[in-house]
């Protein structure tokens, strides 16, 4: 059956879910005792949020106040009784009334990179062996959900 979890987020301006290592152009916003638990081939999304503009300024300049997972789930309902921005992939969109969004994977796809990189690329807390993991076992049952809610929302069973 599937196991679903609330997670209660309080006011936040940011929700990120992530299924790789990296945000913004390569930065990695993952605490380093978090990083062994992320994986681009085990089908989790890794949730975190950003309180505010300041906090999102200090992982994007300065790598540092990392947000904390708050949820690592396969897939994720999210109901929001008000409009609201969203960003995927660097596409943004506007949705200005309540909506109900359900988020899971689609498809695992091949991410490319060059085999070798000149001195530079791969710097700090960015490792090219992350790419190198394996697709996740096959069997498993039922499906781990994260329902969550901000101040105004309800959270769907």
């Amino acid at each position: 059956g599937d196991v679903s979890t609330h997670v209660d987020l309080g006011r936040v301006r940011q929700l990120t879910l992530l299924n790789i290592n990296s945000y913004g152009s390569g930065r990695v916003p993952f605490r380093r005792e978090e990083l062994p638990e992320v994986s681009p081939a085990d089908g989790k999304l890794e949730m975190f949020t950003m309180p505010n503009a300041c906090s999102f300024g200090f992982v994007m300049g300065f790598q540092c106040c990392l947000p904390k997972v708050l949820s690592r789930a396969s897939s994720y309902s999210l109901e929001f009784t008000a409009g609201e921005y969203f960003q995927m992939d660097g596409e943004s969109w506007t949705v200005k009334e309540g909506c109900h969004v359900y988020i899971e994977r689609n498809r695992q796809t091949q991410m490319l990179r060059p085999p070798t990189c000149p001195i530079g690329i791969w710097v700090g807390r960015q490792d090219p062996g992350f790419w190198h993991h394996t697709t996740p076992p096959r069997g498993r049952s039922g499906r781990l959900s994260g329902l969550m809610t901000a101040p105004g929302q309800q959270a769907m069973a």
